[in-house]
């Protein structure tokens, strides 16, 4: 039998919650949902503040290192993106038993990590979420680390690199009741999960919902399986160029808090709508991308949600730069979103950056977006020089490719998905335009703040970070949650004095 696992906040064995005694009321829900929390792992980036700085500052981060494999083999395309480091987890934190944690897929590990930070970047903890009405939806696809561990006769392995288990594992550490679902629609898996948790959300099952999708290169067989299918370019996702021949490979772990907008203590930004089809049969065959399908999906949302398409300021587009995929997923767009349309639709796509990460790829135009929001600058583009000649758009002024950081001023955008098979997403984002208010009156106060974390040097860095916002209440309030933390989980207690003359800070361990 697998070893008893022990909750992190605890540091004791998990004893399993009552149930109630009177059913819920289950009350479709008419409100905004949100963007509440989002984290993620990203190719040379360690954060969103990291991805972030690179794609503003035109970093390719796609590079040839040895980092999983030594370039050139197999004759395999030596360029890859990929994440930092995949070595360090915190079992201990998670209640993982250390002979189920060396056979976790790292996928898990690093979306145990983002989701917990996802949490609590919107201002909630380990005890605000435990029992909620919170479903988990994650998109995963073939677990890479799982073939080498299936050859062993261990029977943790079964708790570890299983579909499944992805989300339940989540639902399991924070203690969460509602829906817990793997998905796997390829390349629009990141779209799809959240309408899946949109769904749940309309219609009252659930009241928040932690949504995210994993992407790790761990086997050269599967880089050589996109070769044998031409899927693969010569270095760079050169997107709408008339260079472009396919994709580079990427990782990416991701993961976001959605939540209804009278719950939320932090809003990035609000869904308008989310909406998915298929391309059914066609005569170019079951991986070839459907225009026509797509410019369904699209003036079917539009439509259905009372959206104009106008309305749209910028469009991330899937664009990974194949010869198929961009001229038809452009085509559709200059169909439903050009029409009447007094100036040039600005349009990006982020695989130029980093690469493709399939799965998790629609996470990293989600986060792009949100940087663009909250920055006011549209990242750029890389790799763009000749517009392809199979894109009208490019040359007719419909569309424009957003090539350096570029002024935004808020407003609706879309993201854009298709996967292979033929599963298309599409969804609509409003940014959350901050009103100007009169400064909070503490802001430039004296005032005590307080935080708990699990290493010293990490209290370290949340104590020098409110002292860089030393006026920032609403940063300070969403910290509070997770200032008074159990010892058994974050063991490090400190305070500081902020805008005092007095320099005080201490930091003690339980």
């Amino acid at each position: 039998m697998p070893p008893q696992e022990h909750t992190g906040e605890q540091g004791a064995e998990k004893t399993v919650s009552p149930s109630r005694v009177n059913p819920r009321v289950i009350k479709p829900y008419e409100g905004e949902v949100v963007i509440s929390g989002l984290s993620g792992r990203y190719p040379e980036s360690d954060s969103v503040t990291e991805f972030k700085d690179n794609l503003l500052n035109k970093v390719n981060m796609v590079t040839v290192d040895n980092r999983r494999w030594d370039p050139g083999y197999w004759d395999l395309p030596p360029v890859m993106a990929k994440m930092k480091n995949l070595n360090n987890f915190d079992a201990e934190f998670f209640g993982i038993h250390s002979k189920s944690a060396e056979t976790l897929d790292p996928q898990l590990r690093h979306l145990l990590e983002v989701a917990y930070e996802a949490v609590v970047d919107a201002g909630e903890s380990l005890a605000s979420m435990k029992g909620a009405r919170t479903g988990v939806y994650v998109g995963v696809t073939g677990s890479e680390a799982e073939h080498a561990w299936m050859g062993r006769t261990n029977q943790y392995v079964l708790s570890g690199v299983p579909h499944t288990i992805f989300p339940n594992r989540l639902s399991f550490f924070f203690d969460l009741r509602g829906p817990s679902c793997a998905y796997d629609t390829a390349c629009s898996t990141s779209i799809i999960v959240m309408e899946a948790a949109l769904l749940h959300l309309r219609s009252g099952v659930i009241d928040q919902a932690i949504v995210g999708a994993v992407n790790l290169i761990m086997r050269p067989h599967t880089t050589k399986a996109f070769v044998g299918m031409n899927m693969l370019g010569g270095g760079a996702c050169r997107t709408f160029d008339a260079a472009g021949d396919g994709f580079v490979r990427a990782e990416m772990i991701s993961a976001c808090l959605l939540k209804k907008v009278d719950g939320a203590k932090r809003s990035y930004c609000t869904v308008e709508a989310c909406l998915s089809n298929n391309d059914g049969w066609s005569s170019d065959g079951l991986l070839f991308p459907n225009s026509y399908a797509q410019e369904e999906l699209m003036r079917d949302m539009y439509t259905n949600f009372n959206i104009d398409p106008r309305e749209i300021k910028y469009f991330e587009c899937h664009g990974t730069g194949t010869p198929a995929g961009d001229p038809n997923e452009t085509r559709a767009i200059c169909s439903v979103l050009c029409e009447n349309r007094k100036d040039p639709l600005l349009i990006g796509s982020t695989k130029t950056n980093m690469g493709h990460s399939k799965i998790s790829s629609g996470f990293s135009s989600l986060t792009k977006v949100i940087i663009a929001m909250h920055t006011r600058l549209i990242p750029p583009n890389l790799h763009f020089e000749t517009p392809s000649p199979k894109i009208p758009g490019l040359f007719d002024g419909r569309l424009k490719v957003v090539t350096e950081p570029t002024p935004w001023e808020g407003g609706k955008v879309a993201l854009n998905s298709f996967g292979m098979g033929g599963s298309n997403g599409h969804i609509v984002l409003r940014s959350y335009d901050e009103k100007t208010t009169e400064p909070h009156p503490a802001s430039d106060k004296p005032r005590l703040f307080t935080y708990s974390a699990r290493t010293e040097g990490g209290l370290q860095n949340i104590l020098e970070e409110a002292h860089r916002h030393a006026s920032d209440v609403e940063f300070h309030a969403l910290c509070q949650e997770s200032a008074h933390a159990p010892l058994g989980s974050m063991p490090y207690m400190g305070a500081t004095l902020l805008n005092a003359q007095t320099d005080y800070t201490e930091i003690q361990a339980s």
